[in-house]
């Protein structure tokens, strides 16, 4: 629950940098949140854990504390990794890629990408977290890591649900389509200037071929010519 606590602090400090304090998060949503998920994880019913969320948050804020935040950027990760990873809840997540879409494409000093870590938590990953993920960097899929691992190999080996599988992977087979697709176009389009450039040269040897022979031929008729005059004055 700390690390969310910490999580839901620097979006709060950056919201408040960016956009004069109101970065368009709830923060009671978030606080409710994880409160759910400090109950689904045998937390109990919380308690006062919002009036403690508040405390704790704004603790942070006052003293300024960010070495998570700094280790996270020595590592190239971004804040949605964070997230992604600790399991926070899709409110946060989507919070996250409202206020920066591009971070879903973002990779850290491994390689790993936050669909990575969404689809490396097997059973407890989430549906709405990954589509969240896939619709603001639909290219990601098929990113690989420093291993040589795609999110669709990442969800395979933690045996994430069926269904979540069937997503990743379809979204995998999309955009194989669209890079085969872009590769023929890109084939058809040297190939047609490879061909009107033939066509170029072809011509031009042509009329180069044309014009020597005009060039000969009129040699020749002046030579006759002027044989005939040379007759005639003999």
């Amino acid at each position: 629950m700390l690390l969310i606590i910490n999580l839901i602090t620097q979006m709060l400090l950056e919201s408040g940098t960016e956009d004069g304090g109101d970065g368009g998060i709830d923060f009671l949503t978030l606080c409710g949140s994880s409160q759910a998920v400090h109950e689904e994880q045998g937390g109990g019913d919380g308690g006062d854990s919002d009036s403690d969320c508040l405390s704790l948050t704004k603790s942070s804020i006052s003293s300024g504390e960010s070495s998570n935040a700094n280790a996270n950027a020595d590592a190239g990760r971004t804040p949605l990794h964070t997230a992604v990873e600790s399991a926070a809840p899709y409110e946060v997540i989507k919070s996250l890629l409202s206020k920066d879409p591009a971070a879903a494409g973002v990779q850290d000093l491994h390689g790993v990408t936050p669909l990575m870590l969404a689809a490396a938590q097997g059973k407890s990953c989430s549906k709405k977290t990954i589509k969240a993920l896939l619709r603001a960097s639909p290219r990601t899929v098929n990113v690989e890591d420093e291993e040589g691992l795609s999110a669709v190999e990442h969800a395979l080996l933690s045996e994430v649900p069926h269904d979540i599988l069937h997503i990743i992977q379809k979204s995998c087979a999309v955009q194989q389509m669209m890079q085969d697709a872009c590769e023929r176009e890109r084939k058809s389009k040297v190939e047609t200037f490879m061909a009107q450039r033939l066509s170029t040269e072809k011509l031009a040897g042509s009329s180069i071929s044309y014009g020597q022979d005009i060039h000969n031929a009129t040699r020749a008729s002046m030579a006759r010519t002027s044989l005939v005059l040379v007759s005639r004055a003999a």
